[in-house]
């Protein structure tokens, strides 16, 4: 494998934004786009989804992905720590622990529904200091 050097340290030359692609014999395209404001790695699939990779303005990496599944399989620890969480589906939402779960807060929690909201399990505690 070649190590291609277009420009030093991730300048452009001059102003010019470049891209080089590569088509892979599967369909899927890697592309490596030089831009003023940045670089990016963007992998592609033949039927359009693929994933982008990038450091946004303060040098934080990026991964967006479109048109893809995420599964995670067979790790010890799924870690996600951040300052802000919004997760949402079209559909609908499924969590399921093989043991036990813990939902907590330090400030007020809500669950609201359009609809019914059902609770089911051999006792319901409320109010109640063990966890």
């Amino acid at each position: 494998m070649k190590n291609i050097t277009m420009f030093p340290a991730g300048k452009a030359s001059g102003d010019r934004c470049t891209e080089t692609e590569i088509r892979l014999p599967s369909g899927c395209r890697v592309a490596v786009l030089v831009r003023c404001e940045g670089e990016r790695v963007r992998i592609r699939t033949p039927s359009g989804g693929g994933m982008e990779v990038y450091f946004d303005r303060d040098g934080r990496p990026v991964v967006k992905m479109d048109g893809a599944d995420l599964v995670v399989e067979e790790v010890d620890l799924f870690a996600v720590k951040c300052r802000r969480m919004d997760l949402e589906a079209r559909e609908s939402v499924r969590v399921q622990s093989g043991g036990g779960m813990e939902i907590g807060a330090r400030d007020e929690a809500a669950i609201r529904s359009d609809k019914d909201l059902r609770c089911h399990g051999e006792r319901i505690l409320l109010n109640c200091e063990e966890m």
